[in-house]
This record gives structure tokens, C-alpha cells and sequence, in this order.
């Protein structure tokens, strides 16, 4: 038998018949809402609602969705359901609840989807409950419940790091409670979500962030909302957050009856933003009173000291005064007893002074006499050395007058004025002009071609050696060599120029 054709609508009919068979009636349905958006224009509310589980067929981890609508129609049923939590449920992203409605296939879409007519506000609040009752659990036996609070609060915590959603009246509530204290507060913000899928986060993110920078405490702090609008709070990542932060960590969570998650973990937990901010005042406060009453008692036991030093110093004072006049008192009397005696002593000084003074005078000439007679052998050998000594100097000064004489007798420059010369050798790599260089004393000392310099009495005149001539033998022939007047040999040379003594 050939497979039966359907038309889309038909198929869809076919779908919804055979879903109202197995769903004759409401049903009740778990899961968390995603995507819930504003109500459209004809009061209609849409969102997902999600549950995260493992495929059986596969073992991967997806999240099973189903469209849910809330007709206009169906809103004031859902609000009186609502009104029974007493406003501790709100419907918002991330909220698990338990929803009540039929389902059908939407054929605009052919999308599966729930038609929503009420909703179970209890199921929503026991659930968050029991959530956060494992969680504390976890935390208890892991240690981490204490462990923000073993951290010290600093007795002056002036540096706050504040933690809020930027712009709410939480974070105005706060900083308004501050600056009425007028007390020196240093605040940094961190803006941040705290509601929301994505809330749990950033409020993780921004409690690290906090932990590096340096504060004495940081706050964190919403405003009031419904149980769920708190759930954030609640949040394992957020809880670890604060158990691993460096610094105390202050809540103040706008809720009045339950507490969450991070207020148990936290350092110290307040009602509300406002009591955070009074609870850091009062801190302040009471350590500037501590500092103001130390100033206090220090003035007073100041006062009590200067006054004792005062007292002692005028006890003191007198004491002395009394005692130097009885001191002044006693050594006058022992002056004036002392005085005779004194007295008597040194007129008896006086006079065995005179008589040796006397006698002193009597041997005086006899003993001038004695020493200057003495003074006169002793100064006659020294005066008869003198003598020698003049004789010694005239001898010293003929011979200084002789060696004059013959060191005058030597001077080459009566030897050049008499026509001797002095032959000078150029240096070696020097600009040599004749006036200067090496001694010739003998002809081995220069060569052909070398350049000399001829030193007269009246100038220089400078040579070239084209030629060198020795000194015969005795037995040679004289006339085969021509001597100087001077007996020396001639030496060929070529004169270039002549200079000017330098």
C-alpha cells in the first residue's frame, strides 16, 4: 500500500491531532527562560524555555528548548500566581520555573511550541533554595565559608572598592552615605551586572579584579528585587569569587528576610547598600574617637607631668638657694677665722723672701765675674778658627781666579774666533738647516752624500761630503796628501748655503 500524500497544513493538522491525543489536556513543564523579550504591541510575551542535559544516544551535552508564548489573555492569570510568592518570583532570563500550558505545532512557523497559562512560583523558590543548600553544603565541606572572613578588616578603611551596576540607586545610596560623613573615603568602581544569565560572570570577573588592586574592603551591593531577580548572588562562581578574594568583602543585598549565597561567604553581610555604608562609617568613626580620646589622655598626662616638673623645679630651686647661702655663710666664717693666720704666714713669706733676695745680691758680682771669665776661654778657640778659615777662603779665591782663566782659555767660541770650526752630521729623517746635529770628531762618522753643518764664529754654513780623505801614515808621501794649516786632512765638500747663527 502506497504512502499517503499530505499537504503542509494537512500534515500539521495530522501533528496537532495526534499531540492533543497524547496531551489531551495542560501540561506542567520545567526549565530555565532564555531570550524572554519585551511584550509586543498587542500585549503577548514570547521566550525559550531551557534545560541543559546529555543526549542519551550520543552523550554530548545540549540544551533541549521549547518556544513558549504568553498571550495578553493569559497575563492576569499568570500575575495572580505570581502575587502568591508576594513578589519573591519575577519571570526573568536565567529564572528556573515550572510553567502550566498546552502544546501544539504553530503552523505560521510549523514550530513546536508551548501556549503558557500559569506558572508555579513555589516550584521556582524551592528550587532556588534547595540549590543554594547544596551549594552552602559544598562550600562548608571545602572550607570556604570562613574563608573571606578570616581576612582582617583594617581598623581605618578608607580605601573602598565598590562593586555595583553603575548608575543604579544602590550604588547612589552608597556613595550619598559616604560623602554625608564627610570623612575621607577613597573610592574605585567596578561597574558591573548584577542580574541576568550573564550577571554570575561578571560580578566573578570583577571580584577578581578587585582582589588585585589594592583597598582596605570591598563592597558589593544591589538594590532590592524579587527573590529571583537575586539569583545571581546565589551562584557557585560568584560564592568562590569572594572566598578567594585578597581583601574583606562587605554585601550589602537589598533583601530583607533570606540571605544569599555570597552574603554567607562574604566578610561581613548587611541588609542593605545604605547599612554597608554606615557600618565603614562607624569603623572610621570609632578609631578617629580612639584617636581623638588617645590625643586626649595624652594632653591631660602632659598637663600633669609639666605641672609636677613645675613643682619639682621650684622645690628644687629653693633647695639650692638655701643651701648656697648656708655654703656662701660657712666659707665666710671660715675666711674670716682663716684670716690671721694667712696673714702671719705670709709676712713671715715676706721677710724670708727679702733676706734671700739679699744674700742673692751679695754673691751676684762674684759670680758675674767667674761667668764671664769663663764666657772668654770658651769664645778665644772659636775666634782663632775664624782666623784660619779667612786664610783658607784667599787661597780659594786664587784658585777659582786660575781655573777662570783656563776655563775662559777653552771656550769654543774663542777657538771659532781663532778660525777653528765644528762640523756638525744632518740627523736622520729631520729637516736639518745646518745648525744643529751630531759632533763629527772623525771621518769614519760621515759618508758620502751625508749633509753637514759647518760651525763658524760668525754663522753656519751647510755642506754636502762628495769626498773623504784619511791621514797618511808616517811613511807615506807627503805630497800625495795635502794637509789644512791646522795639520788635518781636506775633505771634499760642496758648500749650498750659509745661515745666520740660530
Amino acid at each position: 500500500m502506497a504512502a499517503p500524500t499530505f499537504t503542509v497544513g494537512e500534515l500539521i493538522d495530522q501533528a496537532n491531532v495526534a499531540l492533543a491525543g497524547m496531551f489531551p489536556g495542560e501540561v506542567w513543564v520545567e526549565g530555565e527562560i532564555h531570550n524572554k523579550g519585551r511584550p509586543s504591541a498587542a500585549g503577548h510575551t514570547y521566550f525559550s524555555l531551557v534545560e541543559a542535559r546529555t543526549d542519551p544516544l550520543t552523550g554530548r551535552k545540549q540544551n533541549a528548548t521549547i518556544n513558549v508564548a504568553l498571550f495578553n489573555k493569559a497575563r492576569d492569570r499568570v500575575n495572580r500566581h505570581l502575587r502568591r510568592a508576594h513578589g519573591q518570583v519575577r519571570m526573568d532570563d536565567g529564572v528556573r520555573v515550572r510553567l502550566r500550558g498546552t502544546v501544539a505545532i504553530y503552523p505560521a512557523s510549523s514550530t513546536f511550541q508551548m501556549v503558557m497559562v500559569g506558572i508555579d512560583p513555589t516550584f521556582t523558590l524551592g528550587s532556588l533554595a534547595a540549590e543554594r543548600a547544596a551549594l552552602l553544603g559544598r562550600l562548608e565541606n571545602e572550607g570556604l565559608i570562613g574563608a573571606n572572613a578570616a581576612r582582617p578588616l583594617n581598623p581605618l578603611p578608607l580605601r573602598v572598592t565598590l562593586i555595583a551596576s553603575r548608575g543604579s540607586a544602590a550604588e547612589a545610596d552608597f556613595l550619598h552615605e559616604l560623602e554625608l560623613s564627610r570623612l575621607g573615603f577613597q573610592i574605585r568602581s567596578i561597574d558591573t551586572r548584577v542580574q541576568g544569565v550573564d550577571a554570575p560572570e561578571e560580578l566573578a570577573a570583577a571580584l577578581s579584579l578587585a582582589g588585585s588592586c589594592p583597598a582596605d574592603a570591598v563592597v558589593l551591593i544591589r538594590g532590592g528585587g524579587a527573590r529571583t531577580d537575586l539569583a545571581a548572588f546565589d551562584a557557585e562562581v560568584v560564592a568562590r569569587a569572594i572566598a578567594a578574594c585578597g581583601h574583606p568583602v562587605l554585601t550589602g543585598i537589598g533583601h530583607e528576610v533570606d540571605t544569599s549565597v555570597a552574603d554567607q561567604v562574604a566578610h561581613g553581610a548587611y541588609k542593605t547598600p545604605t547599612a554597608v555604608a554606615g557600618a565603614l562609617i562607624e569603623a572610621v568613626s570609632a578609631r578617629a574617637h580612639e584617636v581623638e580620646e588617645c590625643a586626649a589622655r595624652l594632653a591631660r598626662v602632659a598637663d600633669a607631668s609639666l605641672t609636677d616638673a613645675e613643682r619639682s623645679f621650684g622645690e628644687r630651686r629653693t633647695r639650692l638657694r638655701d643651701a648656697a647661702v648656708r655654703t656662701t655663710e660657712v666659707a665666710d666664717a671660715r675666711v674670716a677665722a682663716a684670716f690671721p693666720r694667712v696673714a702671719a704666714a705670709a709676712r713671715r713669706s715676706v721677710g724670708h723672701s727679702e733676706r734671700i733676695a739679699q744674700n742673692a745680691s751679695a754673691r751676684l758680682p762674684v759670680m758675674a765675674n767667674a761667668v764671664l771669665r769663663g764666657a772668654e776661654a770658651v769664645l778665644a778657640e772659636p775666634v782663632r778658627r775664624l782666623g784660619r778659615v779667612g786664610s783658607q777662603l784667599d787661597l780659594a779665591e786664587e784658585r777659582l781666579d786660575h781655573l777662570g782663566a783656563l776655563v775662559e782659555a777653552v771656550d769654543p767660541a774663542r777657538l771659532l774666533a781663532r778660525g777653528y770650526a765644528m762640523v756638525l752630521k744632518e740627523p736622520e729623517g729631520a729637516d736639518f738647516n745646518g745648525g744643529a746635529g751630531r759632533l763629527v770628531r772623525n771621518v769614519s762618522d760621515v759618508a758620502v752624500g751625508d749633509r753637514l753643518g759647518i760651525r763658524l764664529a760668525d754663522g753656519t754654513v751647510a755642506a754636502t761630503v762628495s769626498g773623504i780623505g784619511h791621514r797618511r801614515r808616517p811613511d807615506a808621501n807627503p805630497a800625495a796628501e795635502r794637509s789644512s794649516p791646522d795639520g788635518l786632512p781636506n775633505s771634499h765638500v760642496h758648500t749650498n748655503d750659509s745661515g745666520d747663527d740660530q
